[in-house]
């Protein structure tokens, strides 16, 4: 058997296999209007090009067969017009942000807890004087210290990573993951 050649007793070889899934996925992932091409044609010459015994050419109709598929897959097909209604300036005015707005913005808030009670398996549900509750939604334990000399205990909370909120009480201590019940 010459090396040259890219099939095997069972088959195609292994970088025959993966040129051939590469190229019928890229096609099959395009949208059904933008393949100018079908996949049937397509794995036709793929196997017209595995069966070309110079290793030169069959690598020319290999990248020619690329090069379509790259092609019908970039332009896809259909062109889409938007409405003029969406590229006319707006004339409604600017509305002011209201705290609500600037809460959901903010990547961090201070304020005062107003009182804190245990639920479920050793979590807290904390109550913050601008009338947030907030949970916390994983176990272990949280410390916060006694008030003292009239002041209460502070909380900040930041957002974390992928939509979470972490919780700290006096800047201090570690963080612990909530979220927003009210």
């Amino acid at each position: 058997m010459k090396p040259e050649t890219m099939t095997t007793r069972r088959g195609l070889n292994r970088p025959a296999k993966v040129f051939l899934g590469l190229l019928l996925g890229a096609n099959l992932c395009a949208p059904a209007a933008a393949q100018t091409t079908s996949a049937e044609s397509i794995s036709n010459r793929v196997l017209h090009c595995s069966q070309t015994a110079d290793s030169e050419q069959r690598l020319t109709c290999y990248d020619t067969l690329a090069a379509t598929i790259t092609t019908s897959k970039d332009d896809f097909g259909a062109r889409v017009d938007l409405p003029d209604a969406l590229h006319a300036p707006s004339i409604a005015p600017p509305v002011a942000s209201t705290p609500r707005a600037q809460e959901k913005t903010a990547k961090k808030i201070n304020v005062e807890l107003v009182r804190t009670e245990q639920f479920g398996s050793g979590r807290t549900r904390f109550f913050l004087a601008n009338d947030q509750v907030w949970e916390q939604s994983e176990g272990g334990s949280v410390h916060i210290p006694n008030e003292r000399d009239g002041r209460r205990n502070s909380v900040a909370i930041r957002r974390g990573l992928m939509g979470t909120y972490l919780l700290r009480v006096n800047g201090k201590g570690r963080s612990v993951r909530v979220k927003r019940i009210q």
